[in-house]
């Protein structure tokens, strides 16, 4: 743990697999072993969104792809690989992706909106317009970002019920 907050990941791990040799149950070493994965893929992250801004997908996702060996459980990963996949126009694969996200955190809200979108674009408008709208449901007032998405889902929504 010490080695963990002292960002040594590689040391963090290296003790982390030896006491899980000793006792694979041991449950303190399981969760310390979660926030290794996560911190190592948290500095993945940055490479990762800076090969998708830079549009260079092939390499976001063998990035996104290499991380998730490492770490299955963070929504991030898979809500990259969604948008990696909606910039490619592939809206089917996108939705997988997004499903797991959910699965992962309930509560993303940019999985529900862009879930949202590749519905849209298969040309589901139930799926389309249930998902732009849970979108809406979880924004909060300090959501001062997300205003133009918000403008999008809600203009989706109007469209959608008629």
């Amino acid at each position: 743990y010490i080695y963990l907050q002292e960002k040594d990941i590689e040391t963090a791990r290296k003790y982390t697999n030896k006491s899980l040799k000793i006792n694979p149950q041991n449950k303190t070493a399981m969760d310390l072993l979660d926030m290794v994965n996560k911190a190592e893929t948290d500095k993945m992250t940055n490479n990762i969104v800076s090969n998708y801004e830079s549009q260079n997908y092939d390499e976001t996702m063998r990035l996104i792809n290499e991380a998730m060996e490492i770490n299955k459980k963070d929504p991030n990963l898979y809500l990259y690989k969604a948008l990696t996949y909606i910039a490619l126009n592939n809206y089917a694969a996108s939705t997988a992706a997004l499903y797991k996200c959910i699965e992962l955190d309930r509560n993303n809200k940019l999985a529900y909106f862009y879930l949202g979108t590749a519905f849209d674009n298969l040309s589901e408008p139930a799926n389309a317009l249930q998902n732009y709208q849970k979108y809406i449901s979880l924004l909060n007032n300090e959501d001062f970002d997300e205003s133009e998405r918000k403008e999008y889902a809600l203009a989706r929504i109007n469209k959608l019920k008629k």
